[in-house]
């Protein structure tokens, strides 16, 4: 076994990346690096007892050039005696300057297919040919963009999209060698000399001026991305701790208490706010670190606020509550339910459920909750509603505590005030009788003079009011 493979196969062993009996689509675009992977795994397919399929995506930019790189894989299956999948692609209305749009737009139809054919021929992993210099020139790439950790850690060995780079230690030139020693041919991409392309640059003009100063900079950086990698992985699991303890629903966006953040350090709190925007961020917009300073300088703060974020995502704060939630789910206005017990009413902006039931309960067996409240039935009658603060806008409560606009009563009560419009108010001929999360009015607490009652419960998931 050639030195090579052996150094692969203990890759794949050491990074968990497939195992014995797998199916693999093997990503083959003809150049040096896919046809070494596929040489090498060919090489390892009857140890590893692997079934091996070829992927190749044609993106048909290059014209005949493009159409023989395709043959040169499609005759490689034939040689190995593999199956091949081939996805031809129509981009050429694309224009090469576009540089930057064009290698997002090449990467991401690329791996629709490849994810298309692995479906197709049922596999269980995808394998791209990234080596350890296409690790450093990425990792480079995402410094000069300006990337965190995450970034700076490179591409990943096993993505969870199961697609995994068993070459990702390998430099360029050790798997050339390797080709060569074993006779075997490949194509060359005229493309990849084009310097307009970002990676291009940075391959042809960037490293070679740093490897200058450091001949080992491709295994020095590919090394230290394994490091990097390691502390972002750990962030990330304790990012998803952190999330974990936060209430989510699409209407509410998340909702939590600013004390979660506020008692974590900055690095992993720009990551939970990170990892929230991308779980409810609409397609359009990107994140910049100054978004994440801003945003983590307002928790920590601890006062009012409110920011609106790239991709139609606003972040609210207010006696200690934050919600991130999606512009387009944020309702202004609210209007009047009548109420007919047996019956209940969900607010859907706060993630909770109003019932309404007519009970019957001796004096003394009157059950208490601080979910659960109680009005005698002679007080408030038959007539009433559920409104909410904007058609109550100049009215006020009598409370236990004293007499209050309705405004002023939810602030002392410290609702946050990105909520208030949404808080249920039981509305009788009498005037207020009840707010959800302030209590009951004055005139309608009493003991019932033939133990009937209304009963409002409150049931939600989080102890929001």
């Amino acid at each position: 076994m050639h030195f090579l493979v052996d150094k692969v196969r203990r890759d794949i062993a050491l990074l968990g990346m497939f195992g014995a009996g797998d199916s693999l689509l093997v990503a083959v675009s003809g150049g040096p690096d896919s046809v070494g992977l596929l040489e090498i795994l060919c090489e390892l397919q009857t140890a590893l007892e692997l079934h091996l399929v070829i992927g190749h995506v044609n993106h048909g930019l290059r014209g005949e050039e493009s159409e023989r790189d395709c043959e040169f894989v499609i005759n490689l299956a034939k040689l190995h005696n593999l199956e091949v999948s081939v996805a031809n692609l129509d981009l050429s209305k694309f224009h090469k300057s576009q540089s930057g749009n064009l290698e997002a737009l090449l990467r991401e139809q690329r791996y629709q297919q490849l994810q298309r054919m692995k479906a197709r021929y049922q596999c269980d992993w995808i394998c791209a040919g990234h080596t350890a210099d296409d690790q450093a020139e990425t990792i480079l790439q995402h410094w000069i963009q300006g990337a965190g950790i995450f970034g700076l850690g490179g591409m990943s060995p096993v993505r969870n999209d199961r697609v995994v780079r068993p070459l990702i230690n390998i430099k360029r030139s050790e798997l050339r060698e390797y080709l060569v020693e074993i006779g075997r041919s490949w194509r060359d991409d005229s493309s990849n000399m084009d310097i307009r392309y970002n990676r291009n640059y940075i391959r042809h003009c960037i490293m070679p001026l740093l490897q200058k100063m450091n001949p080992n900079l491709v295994r020095t950086v590919s090394q230290n991305s394994f490091q990097i990698r390691a502390y972002a992985n750990e962030l990330e699991r304790e990012a998803e701790d952190v999330i974990s303890h936060f209430f989510f629903s699409e209407r509410t966006g998340f909702l939590f208490r600013a004390s979660f953040l506020q008692r974590i350090g900055s690095t992993l709190r720009a990551r939970v706010l990170l990892r929230l925007w991308q779980h409810i961020r609409l397609p359009e917009g990107r994140l910049m670190s100054g978004h994440l300073d801003t945003l983590s300088r307002i928790i920590a703060r601890g006062t009012r606020s409110e920011l609106n974020l790239p991709g139609g995502v606003s972040f609210f704060l207010g006696h200690q509550w934050c919600q991130i939630i999606r512009a387009c789910n944020i309702t202004q206005m609210y209007s009047s339910i009548f109420v007919a017990p047996p019956s209940k009413l969900i607010i859907e902006n706060l993630a909770g459920t109003i019932s309404f039931d007519l009970v019957t309960f001796p004096d003394d067996e009157l059950p208490m909750s601080q979910t659960v409240w109680y009005i005698p039935i002679e007080l408030i009658g038959l007539d009433y509603r559920i409104t909410f603060r904007n058609e109550l806008r100049q009215s006020s409560i009598e409370l236990a505590s004293g007499h209050r606009s309705i405004r002023r009563a939810m602030i002392d009560y410290k609702i946050p005030w990105f909520l208030r419009d949404a808080i249920p108010i039981l509305q009788s001929q009498h005037g207020p009788a009840w707010i959800l999360g302030v209590g009951i009015a004055n005139w309608a607490r009493a003991i019932s003079s033939d133990g009937s009652y209304l009963r409002i419960g409150w049931d939600s998931p989080i102890s929001l009011i």
